[in-house]
């Protein structure tokens, strides 16, 4: 078991099973690119396709991720509106 699911693990009891899976995901799938120093821009509309739901709750789970220091991002609102993430997973 790597070093990000044992730390994952222990915050279970604060933090919910699906936002941990959230952070798992996004690891998964931006985590190498933030590693190699290129902040990733994703739309809304790239996220409600990956998890397959609706724009308020994409809000709510990026949301949730940013509460538990799980995720750091930067909102970019308007026209071809995007996020750009520096950070996914949890600090240290």
């Amino acid at each position: 078991m790597n070093d990000l699911v044992r730390t994952l693990l222990a915050r279970r009891p604060y933090v919910s099973e699906g936002t941990l899976l959230d952070c798992l995901e996004l690891v998964e799938w931006l985590g190498l690119r933030i590693r190699l120093g290129i902040v990733p821009e994703i739309t809304t509309a790239e996220m409600m396709t990956r998890w397959q739901c609706s724009q308020s709750t994409v809000s709510r789970r990026i949301a949730a991720l940013r509460e538990h220091q799980l995720l750091e991002v930067t909102d970019h609102p308007g026209p071809g509106a995007y996020w750009a993430v520096y950070r996914v997973g949890p600090v240290g």
